[in-house]
């Protein structure tokens, strides 16, 4: 008696039945040879709506593939597998195909998307956990401070205003925050790639107060103190999502700490200026000839 590698089924005679009547993976040399019936039983599932079925049926199609031909990278012989030819053996898209083994992979490593009514909104969560991105409705956010933590750290070298840093790691605790062991835990600490400048980054997962600006520049003092030198700088960068007046006006009297505001666009971080996005603000919420006396005023003063 011999079970399918890919759908379960029963054989009680491989000599007598060689291939899966139900699905087309052959019990003699351990791979899908029948395309019409592999295609005809994909198109079955897929009608079962039983989503997690689907992609990891498409998961086993693959492994079982890979483990007859090899995976196939830039280095492999031309007869490797890939879930491109996963797609064209199902009769698919490879963006469907290569989407849905990724998430299947991804149920392994997170069983909690299990809970998912649908493959849309378990892509979804995944998004979620991967990124730290949740949302408000439809609107994306960061649901803890660790989470916009974790973004920054993850994708340091494609925020442009982060390019001329190197992340500091020595001292950081697991999440990432750096411990100075006197003052507290830094946010995230950088140096400079070329110069004796250090930048001590403060995180607000939502608006951010006065307060925040001592406690930035205990840090920035502990970094000039104990990393710095004689001849180093320290600079400080605020985020937040939001940034009140008092926040404004008391970074106008410290020079050498920035602000910054982020918030989505099309489910992308984007960061602003601080008074770039304060006059985003004060001119979202003027009426439209409020808005129009402000833009006359401006082209009469130029």
């Amino acid at each position: 008696m011999y079970e399918c590698q890919l759908c379960g089924s029963i054989s009680l005679d491989i000599v007598k039945v060689p291939v899966c009547d139900n699905c087309g993976y052959s019990f003699e040399v351990k791979e899908i040879t029948d395309r019409d019936r592999i295609r005809a039983y994909h198109m079955r599932l897929s009608k079962s709506q039983n989503w997690v079925a689907v992609i990891r049926f498409k998961k086993i199609v693959n492994e079982i593939q890979i483990k007859k031909y090899g995976y196939s990278s830039a280095y492999s012989p031309s007869g490797a597998w890939s879930k491109r030819k996963t797609a064209e053996l199902l009769g698919e898209g490879s963006v469907t195909t290569s989407e849905d083994i990724r998430l299947a992979e991804a149920i392994d490593k997170y069983p909690q998307l299990l809970n998912c009514k649908t493959k849309s909104e378990a892509n979804k969560r995944l998004k979620e956990i991967q990124t730290g991105i949740t949302y408000k409705g439809d609107q994306p956010t960061f649901q803890f401070e660790k989470d916009l933590q974790k973004y920054l750290n993850s994708n340091w070298s494609e925020i442009p205003f982060f390019k001329e840093w190197n992340l500091q790691k020595k001292g950081a605790l697991k999440e990432g925050r750096y411990n100075t062991g006197v003052v507290g835990e830094i946010d995230i600490l950088a140096r400079h790639r070329e110069e004796n400048r250090w930048l001590v980054v403060e995180l607000k997962r939502d608006q951010s107060s006065d307060e925040t600006i001592g406690q930035i520049l205990r840090y920035m003092g502990w970094v000039k103190e104990n990393l710095t030198g004689i001849d180093g700088k320290v600079e400080g960068l605020i985020i937040c999502e939001v940034a009140d007046n008092n926040v404004r006006y008391a970074l106008k009297c410290v020079p050498d700490v920035n602000l910054k505001i982020y918030s989505f666009e099309n489910e992308k971080i984007i960061f602003r200026d601080a008074e770039d996005a304060y006059v985003e603000f004060l001119t979202k919420r003027m009426s439209p000839d409020q808005l129009r006396q402000l833009i006359e005023k401006l082209q009469g003063d130029t």
